[in-house]
């Protein structure tokens, strides 16, 4: 167990911290691991984030549990659940977003999905020359979003 799991779960046992402190803390220490390469083994923590996100209604911090399972996934290679999972916080992102246009963390956490999208369409083999292109949806909605056409040298509009 990583020390960061032992003290929090110290934390817990003492009653000093649950529900959002606990989830929030959580994702935290997930990304510290990652930054040490850690991130193919913390499935039971993004399920453990995933659910205390559902069960305290917190949007946003089920948007980040659900990146974080993608993330875990895509380190696995289970590119199919991953590209699932970070669709699902693009949707939630996406409807954050929506609530508040001048939240700037919540247009950001917008970009940061769609980039994580993209990054494992790109992973699994798509490509802008393919029929279907998947990601000209990204690019539409991104000018839509700053009103301009995105100049991509395989954009065809």
């Amino acid at each position: 167990m990583a020390l960061d799991q032992f003290l929090l779960d110290e934390l817990e046992s003492a009653g000093l911290v649950a529900g959002r402190a606990r989830l929030w803390t959580l994702l935290e220490s997930t990304w510290t691991r990652e930054s040490r390469g850690e991130t193919a083994q913390l499935a039971n923590i993004a399920d453990q984030a995933l659910h205390l996100a559902r069960e305290t209604r917190d949007e946003r911090a089920e948007a980040d549990a659900q990146c974080l399972v993608g993330r875990v996934l895509q380190a696995q290679g289970q590119l199919e659940a991953a590209r699932a999972a970070f669709a699902e916080s693009l949707a939630i992102s996406r409807r954050l977003a929506e609530l508040d246009p001048s939240n700037a963390r919540w247009q950001r956490d917008l970009a940061v999905a769609h980039s994580k999208v993209g990054g494992v369409l790109q992973a699994r083999g798509a490509s802008w020359r393919r029929p279907g292109r998947p990601m000209n949806g990204l690019w539409r909605s991104v000018s839509r979003r700053w009103g301009q056409t995105p100049q991509h040298p395989h954009h065809t509009g």
